[in-house]
């Protein structure tokens, strides 16, 4: 028997170079580059977050270096690295229609600052390829003592 030699043509090499090409922008358009890109990235984001109307006593439950995770996909958001309270606020409307802030008893507003590994592009900060943070944001997300929701108040890259 005789082995059937095998011929490489332009019509094969056409369709070789259409694979290669379709394979490369379902990656690039899946988000696969930035992914990769921020796995890349060294830059140390700074973002601070604001938990509100916390009981008092849960504020000791969050510990400085606390590792912070997202609810979502257990995706690492980063470090605690400073912590503060404030009394809770609450606004209340009067009879007379006027608008007056008071504060809730046994209750506080909680102000985190993170520090985590990701990169800054022109659109804002991207946390480890997985989270676009910007101000305004929320996030549902735990530490090893306690589960939150919180807003991001400011997210920067540390210098």
């Amino acid at each position: 028997m005789k082995m059937k030699k095998l011929k490489f043509n332009a019509v094969d090499l056409l369709i070789l170079l259409v694979i290669v090409g379709a394979v490369i922008a379902v990656a690039y358009r899946g988000g696969l580059k930035d992914s990769l890109m921020a796995l890349r990235s060294n830059d140390t984001i700074v973002y601070t977050v604001r938990i509100n109307n916390l009981q008092e006593s849960s504020f000791n439950l969050i510990n400085i270096d606390d590792k912070l995770f997202a609810d979502k996909d257990d995706k690492a958001l980063g470090s605690i690295v400073q912590k503060e309270q404030r009394p809770a606020e609450k606004y209340v409307t009067l009879d007379t229609g006027e608008i007056v802030k008071t504060y809730m008893p046994g209750r506080i507003d909680v102000f985190l600052t993170v520090e985590c590994k990701g990169r800054v592009t022109d659109e804002g900060c991207m946390l480890g390829g997985n989270y676009f943070i910007a101000a305004g944001k929320y996030i549902s997300s735990y530490t090893k003592n306690l589960a939150f929701n919180f807003e991001i108040t400011d997210a920067y890259k540390k210098q």
